[in-house]
């Protein structure tokens, strides 16, 4: 593995702290209650497209409500990227031990 200088470090530290706030977030009960209103709304948005008097009406209510799943794809990329980040930090912390360095000689 290639080295990273210190910046390149400090933004995979910073990634995967974001990642594991994030799904310490997922975790906690209030998030439940979140989750259950967006998918309430995304629910209802389905519905409503689904009973779209005009094509142009029906792609308003799609474009309008996106919005909503986006949210659940930041939370994932988010959570894998801290997860990549971890993953990647580890190495570099194992790479850099004694006994590694030790292994290879």
């Amino acid at each position: 593995m290639e080295e990273l200088n210190d910046a390149q470090k400090g933004r995979l530290s910073n990634e995967a702290y974001e990642g594991g706030q994030v799904r310490d977030m997922c975790k906690h009960p209030g998030w439940n209650v979140i989750k259950k209103k967006i998918d309430e709304k995304i629910t209802m948005a389905k519905n409503e497209w689904l009973n779209a008097k005009t094509s142009l009406e029906a792609e308003e209510i799609r474009i309008k409500t996106k919005h909503y799943s986006d949210i659940y794809d930041v939370i994932k990329s988010t959570i894998m990227k801290g997860d990549n980040a971890t993953l990647i930090l580890h190495q570099i912390l194992q790479s850099n031990t004694p006994a590694q360095a030790d292994k290879e000689n």
